[in-house]
């Protein structure tokens, strides 16, 4: 069974070529050591491999998810003041992983008389253990214990946030019950669209930094749309196709017990547009991965 297979990969740094038509294949169960001098490429195509870079040309694909894969660097990595078991929980709570797969590892490793001691404590050949038991803590089993993390923290954020709009639905007044659960189902749709968007730009970003860095931003010119456009005709014409506008004027539309229904098309539209975005990048994401 073939694990990992690279076709033509090529590499770029500027003008300078550093790999060119690279093409090769690892197979389950052995072990493959990547050989060559200093400048040849091994360090661009180990990050090419765990997604740090991606290849200016060329496919790798993998027989396995990308959370079955680990890597160990030679930089530890540790924390020195914490245990062997601390640092390890705190790794399986990086990876989302159940704290249940350290002890079978430490038992593995021979690490389990060890694992309350703290990681300044051992010789280097224990470090390296421990070392290599934190990417097998996101490899054990080959079990993912969150296939499906993103939606299980959009669950997190959407229930953290449904409080805050009961509350402010029990806050007004001279509306009717049906007026009320119409403004919650509003601000349900407006806080699950903008878990879209964070979502969408989160699978293209790199890592968490970026993603907040870029997440932040935007949310915050969603926000101000709605009022910088009762201030501004022009702003108002760009921002009447936003859903954050349209859920304002929603709010302040809400005359169901008149029997008026407000026009939510545009609302719906945003829905169309960032749920068909989010479904694109989560499929590309998907088959690219970790590897391209």
């Amino acid at each position: 069974m073939e694990l990992l297979t690279a076709n033509d990969l090529c590499y770029s740094y500027g003008t300078k070529s550093v790999l060119h038509d690279i093409s090769f294949s690892i197979s389950s169960g052995t072990i493959t050591g990547l050989l060559g001098p200093s400048g040849a490429g091994k360090t661009t195509l180990v990050n090419l491999l765990t997604g740090q870079l991606k290849p200016d040309k060329g496919v790798i694909t993998q027989a396995v998810p990308s959370p079955a894969t680990g890597v160990m660097m030679d930089d530890l990595g540790l924390y020195e003041r914490l245990t062997v078991w601390d640092n390890l929980a705190l790794f399986a709570e990086l990876y989302r992983v159940s704290r249940k797969r350290i002890e079978p590892l430490l038992i593995r490793t021979g690490l389990i008389h060890a694992k309350k001691q703290t990681v300044s404590s051992l010789s280097k050949g224990m470090r390296n253990r421990v070392n290599f038991c934190r990417p097998c803590c996101k490899t054990d089993t080959g079990r993912t214990d969150h296939k499906y993390p993103l939606f299980g923290t959009g669950c997190y954020v959407f229930l953290a946030c449904m409080p805050g709009s009961i509350l402010f639905s029990c806050l007004l007044t001279g509306v009717t019950f049906a007026s009320r659960l119409f403004f919650l189902l509003i601000l349900s749709t407006g806080i699950l669209v903008s878990i879209v968007v964070g979502a969408t730009i989160g699978i293209q970003c790199k890592n968490q930094m970026t993603a907040s860095s870029v997440t932040v931003p935007v949310m915050m010119v969603f926000s101000f749309l709605p009022m910088l456009s009762m201030f501004n005709d022009t702003i108002a014409k760009i921002a009447r196709f936003t859903y954050t506008e349209q859920i304002r004027l929603l709010i302040g539309e809400i005359q169901v017990s008149s029997g008026h229904i407000p026009d939510v098309r545009i609302l719906l539209l945003n829905i169309v547009v960032f749920g068909t975005m989010f479904s694109f990048f989560y499929r590309k994401q998907g088959k690219m991965e970790i590897l391209c």
